[in-house]
């Protein structure tokens, strides 16, 4: 029986198309497809009351298998020419969703 998540995978390249939802980006180095999510960064921002130590200023889906191994926190990070440090990574689906910041009191 098939899965639906068997057809999300199926289906990446869909989302991950430059027609479609995806840009490229150079990420240390190596061009990528990433999805920005400008939306959930917002909801972040609100949550955070724009308080705290450090702010979320980029939110991106990527294929996982563009890593050799999925990025750890606090790993500095290169978008196109501007430094960031990963906050958090997680795993949804065979996509990487990566909270970067610029910013650290």
């Amino acid at each position: 029986m098939v899965r639906l998540r068997d057809y999300f995978f199926s289906d990446l390249s869909t989302f991950l198309n430059n027609d479609e939802f995806a840009e490229e980006v150079n990420v240390d180095g190596k061009p990528m497809k990433v999805i920005i999510d400008n939306d959930l960064l917002e909801k972040y921002k609100l949550k955070n009351g724009g308080e705290g130590l450090e702010e979320i200023e980029l939110l991106f889906y990527v294929e996982g298998s563009n890593f050799e191994r999925k990025p750890s926190t606090n790993k500095i990070m290169r978008i196109d020419n501007k430094i960031y440090r990963v906050v958090d990574v997680t795993e949804e689906e065979g996509l990487y969703k990566i909270k970067l910041s610029r910013n650290q009191s």
